[in-house]
């Protein structure tokens, strides 16, 4: 269907009975420039609940195929434009709006151009920007207090992506009207089909998967890496993911330690080799706001190094190897620990993912999404 065009979703059952038309408006304005775990969790929404939804929008365009090129970069600005205007209102008073249909904030920024009522949701992923500002570009933590005041003070309900998540949005705003956790799930695509090994990665190989930049702390975990004088035993660290802020210096540890190796992409069929065939995971990153990697690496059976006091102790329970992302001891202790792990432990671990897994499922989280939006 071509941009702008309108077209309602097809009639769908709910609790009570038939609906003559989906009452959902999706606001998914964060697709215009981000692809990252928030724009693939709100495409699972949108993909797996497209009949319950009137339709999609991207600012004020309404589409049902994401604008690119010229178009997005028009429509970003022009959001980003009034996002400004309305930071320097600093206006947070609840608006009244009428009619059937309820809109779902796939970004809190959002909130900014078309303010939320009680009716509506808004999916908050982390509060990185308020916690760790200096992770993000200048500006954009007054942007997110904004917009969060906002929807604390229209009380729209909230979905969290963990309870981490929940339980710091309280600590800086207070309790929401309503609010509730719907974990994101471990997709199909990667945990099933074919497998297909990188070239040049050998066989006994650390992992990390993640965004390679500041946040996920991988120059820290590099320098672990050498301490440990694992390479000196023929293990390798493979690390795969987008560049982000802070890649410069996760390049340069990784040029000058001998052992590592840095994939800027890699396909399904090769990511899910390397979850196979790794000996060991570590995610020891500064914030998350849930860690998918993490989950990631336990459906494969592989143990986890995390970050201690995180969102990723949530995901991992007593499963994960708790570090603190600062100490280089205790990451390089951990990455040898979890290739020396006896097999009574390893099995012990094994079962405890197996049972947190249960909550990441794909059935989990449709059956969560679509209460929210056929109730």
């Amino acid at each position: 269907m071509a941009a702008g065009s309108a077209q309602l979703g097809p009639d769908y059952p709910s609790q009570n009975g038939p609906i003559a038309h989906p009452i959902w408006r999706v606001d998914f304005s964060l697709a215009l420039f981000n692809r990252s775990g928030k724009y693939q969790i709100g495409k699972e929404i949108i993909d797996h609940h497209r009949a319950l939804i009137d339709s999609i929008w991207y600012w004020r365009w309404r589409s049902e195929d994401i604008p690119s090129g010229l178009s997005a970069r028009l429509i970003g600005k022009a959001e980003k434009l009034e996002r400004d205007w309305a930071m320097r209102r600093n206006n947070v008073s609840p608006t009244v709006r009428g009619g059937k249909y309820r809109w779902l904030h796939l970004d809190p920024l959002t909130v900014c151009h078309r303010r939320p009522t009680q009716r509506d949701a808004v999916l908050v992923h982390d509060l990185g920007p308020l916690t760790h500002p200096e992770l993000f570009p200048q500006g954009t933590g007054a942007a997110y207090d904004l917009a969060f005041r906002i929807v604390k003070e229209s009380g729209a309900h909230i979905v969290c992506v963990s309870e981490d998540t929940r339980q710091k949005f309280i600590e800086h705003f207070g309790a929401p009207r309503s609010s509730e956790v719907i974990y994101p799930p471990i997709t199909p695509r990667l945990t099933e089909g074919a497998l297909q090994r990188p070239q040049g990665v050998g066989d006994r190989f650390i992992l990390t998967v993640g965004a390679l930049g500041a946040r996920k702390n991988q120059a820290q975990c590099i320098r672990a890496f050498a301490l440990s004088g694992l390479n000196d035993e023929g293990v390798e660290y493979v690390l795969c993911g987008n560049r982000e802020p802070g890649f410069e210096e996760v390049l340069a540890e990784a040029e000058n330690t001998p052992g590592v190796r840095l994939l800027s992409f890699v396909g399904d069929a090769e990511l899910r080799w390397l979850y196979a065939n790794a000996s060991s995971f570590v995610l020891a990153s500064r914030l998350e706001g849930f860690g998918m990697p993490v989950a990631e690496a336990m459906a494969f059976g592989l143990p986890p190094i995390i970050s201690r006091g995180s969102v990723l102790q949530e995901v991992a329970g007593d499963a994960g190897l708790a570090v603190s992302p600062e100490n280089l001891s205790e990451i390089s202790e951990a990455m040898r620990g979890a290739l020396t792990m006896g097999s009574e432990e390893r099995t012990e671990r094994r079962n405890q993912m197996q049972s947190r897994l249960e909550s990441f499922s794909q059935d989990s989280f449709n059956g969560a999404w679509r209460t929210l939006l056929a109730g």
